[in-house]
């Protein structure tokens, strides 16, 4: 959903939050159901680089890292530069995952609509597949 100019989603899903975690940092995994990165790692300050279909190539930052309880980047595309913050908390059905991708420019409106598309697809049957790969 779009709130306050966001993307903004929240899922849960009945894994432990470090198993989460693993799946959005650890590249084999994150290319499965994101999109594959060269040179991604879940340090601060790392730049990596994401190939992104239809938009191309997307230049990341990690900006802030708390395993496993949070993520942000940024991502500098020819949408403009965003932020992408992943923040993961413990749930009595396992974990509770907020994604707050924010930042759009006014003249970005279309690309923060496609994202909200992929956003809802690649946190439901995206990660929530590769999640189910090892319960």
């Amino acid at each position: 959903m779009i709130k306050d100019g966001a993307v903004v989603y929240e899922v849960r899903y009945p894994h432990s939050p470090q198993r989460v975690w693993r799946a959005l940092v650890e590249p084999l995994e994150q290319a499965d159901w994101l999109m594959p990165s060269v040179g991604f790692a879940a340090i601060l300050g790392n730049k990596f680089t994401m190939a992104c279909d239809p938009v191309g190539e997307i230049a990341g930052e990690v900006l802030e890292v708390d395993p496993p309880r949070l993520l942000t980047m940024s991502w500098t595309a020819p949408f403009g530069t965003t932020i992408v913050s992943v923040t993961l908390a413990p749930a009595a059905d396992g974990t509770a995952l907020t994604l707050v991708h924010s930042g759009w420019a006014p003249a970005a409106s279309a690309a923060r609509d496609q994202f909200e598309s992929g956003w809802r697809d690649k946190l439901g049957s995206g990660l929530a597949t590769v999640l189910d790969r090892e319960a």
